[in-house]
């Protein structure tokens, strides 16, 4: 299995720095945002505090503060995303994706970090995977990771 590259990892100095920008933006204190993004408010106070939490938790957190997940990660100085008219997952953009390029599930595996039957995993379980899959499997399909998740539906 290949090594991840650096640039697959999140600064979580940067991205705790972003998340409590945003949450004293909004307004919101650790309790109110951890309500307003139904998540568990440990989540959210360690998230505040440096521990960056799993994609899913990562998507409702940018979610609540109205910002593109690139942003959020600190991999971009924009802010802005353009939400879905019809928001869709990420199970439903692999498997789109996935018949737009023309490749089986085993090819999308076979030069990534993860395991050959992750695919088969994450869409039969309707998991997802972590950040540093989700950036890889993003940049394979040459879209953001607000489109790969489902957010948008503005490719790059």
């Amino acid at each position: 299995m290949p090594k991840l590259k650096q640039s697959t990892q999140v600064d979580s100095k940067i991205f705790t720095e972003r998340l409590q920008a945003l949450a004293a933006e909004s307004g919101l204190s650790q309790r109110k945002l951890s309500v307003k993004a139904d998540l568990n408010p440990t989540i959210v106070g360690n998230a505040l505090h440096g521990t960056v939490p799993s994609m899913r938790s990562i998507i409702k957190l940018a979610d609540t503060l109205n910002c593109s997940l690139p942003y959020i990660i600190g991999e971009s100085d924009i802010r802005f995303y353009q939400p879905a008219k019809i928001p869709t997952t990420f199970h439903k953009r692999l498997v789109e994706l996935t018949a737009e390029k023309n490749v089986k599930y085993s090819d999308v595996s076979k030069d990534m970090p993860f395991a050959h039957n992750a695919v088969y995993e994450w869409l039969r379980t309707e998991t997802i995977p972590s950040l540093c899959y989700m950036k890889k499997l993003a940049e394979y399909f040459g879209v953001s990771l607000d489109y790969i998740t489902g957010r948008t539906d503005v490719r790059n």
